[in-house]
């Protein structure tokens, strides 16, 4: 606690010398944050990281669309990130790198249900693939009804829909 108090004597007598200014500070962190599309909770958590007072904190004013404009740049930019994961695995992707970078709930389950769709033929090819590789995996361990089992449960876990794991029909013919 020593530390921390004289570290903070240290900020408040430079604060109050105008060696730092805390509205530059909060321009510069805005200004970052638009460039790397940062949410406004990151912003407020940067900002107190570099112990700006709560007060100034409260002062800021960003546009009303400001966290939906930098979420959906954020989406855009990470797009490609998206690609050979199934749906329900893309959706989480996005929807957790929206949270990390300062987005709350609310805008991440916007930006994501507006731009992550289902695609019923991707998300097959993607199942075909996630098949073969579990079934390479396990074949030289397991045989019959306990490698079905094992495929079937890790296809599940990965987020894909019992139907379409059975309406492949390759499963019950590759592991006889």
């Amino acid at each position: 606690f020593g530390k921390v108090k004289c570290v903070n004597n240290v900020i408040k007598r430079l604060q109050d010398s105008k060696i730092i200014n805390e509205d530059e500070i909060v321009k510069k962190v805005i200004e970052n944050a638009e460039i790397k599309h940062f949410g406004y909770n990151k912003i407020v958590n940067q900002l107190r990281t570099m112990k700006v007072s709560e007060k100034r904190i409260k002062e800021i004013k960003l546009d009303d669309n400001f966290d939906e404009i930098q979420a959906n740049a954020l989406y855009v930019s990470n797009k490609h990130k998206g690609k050979g994961k199934n749906f329900f695995q893309t959706k989480q992707y996005f929807y957790n790198l929206l949270l990390r970078n300062g987005f709350d709930d609310s805008i991440s389950n916007l930006i994501v249900d507006k731009n992550v769709k289902y695609n019923h033929n991707y998300e097959i090819n993607v199942l075909k693939l996630d098949y073969s590789k579990c079934l390479a995996k396990y074949k030289s361990k397991l045989s019959g009804k306990e490698l079905e089992n094992k495929v079937i449960s890790y296809l599940i876990n990965k987020g894909y829909h019992i139907d379409d794991i059975k309406s492949m029909g390759e499963t019950r013919d590759e592991m006889d």
